[in-house]
């Protein structure tokens, strides 16, 4: 498996979710800094065009969208709203 990969409606750095979509079809982009190689990734995810963007989410996270992260993501936004 490549260290970026896409699953469905997602995409991924390294097991990471860098970016996803929401029940209602906006897109959530996860621009929190891990490492050079996953920069790349997020922008050839296209993560900075995504209708919400978050920051300080932790690594290992594997679904943006998901209830279970909800108030997280909600303390993390950067752009949009939830």
């Amino acid at each position: 498996m490549s260290n970026f990969y896409e699953h469905g409606n997602r995409a991924y750095s390294y097991g990471t979710c860098i970016k996803d979509v929401l029940p209602d079809g906006r897109t959530i982009g996860n621009v929190t800094k891990y490492s050079a190689t996953t920069s790349k990734h997020q922008k050839a995810a296209e993560v900075s065009k995504c209708d919400i963007l978050v920051d300080n989410i932790p690594e290992g996270i594997e679904e943006l969208s998901s209830p279970q992260f909800a108030a997280l993501i909600r303390h993390s936004l950067v752009k949009g709203s939830m």
